[in-house]
């Protein structure tokens, strides 16, 4: 017969957690603060980029001068600029 009425069930037990206060607000401050420092660092990581890459380039040229048998200068375009890097037989123009 107590199947038909139904057992009696336990009390259900629900947790409480307490849970922090928050901290303090976020101002306008906070945040300018923290993206002129962000804006810093990746400013810094990208000059080191390049300096590295600019240095690795630098080697890379001078090893490959190394290397060959040429002239380094030989790689250089001359760009005339001096009366000594004209051509002497051409006749000045009027």
């Amino acid at each position: 017969m107590s199947f038909v009425l139904g057992a009696p069930q336990p009390p259900t037990v629900t947790p409480v957690l307490q849970v922090p206060a928050p901290h303090g607000e976020i101002g306008v401050a906070d945040v300018l603060i923290n993206i002129v420092s962000l804006i810093g660092v990746l400013a810094v990581l990208v000059a080191l980029i390049g300096l590295a890459t600019g240095g690795l380039f630098i080697l890379f040229r001078r090893w490959r001068d190394a290397q060959s048998d040429e002239s380094p200068l030989a790689s250089y375009t001359r760009l005339g600029l001096s009366a000594g890097d004209q051509d002497l037989t051409s006749t000045p123009r009027s």
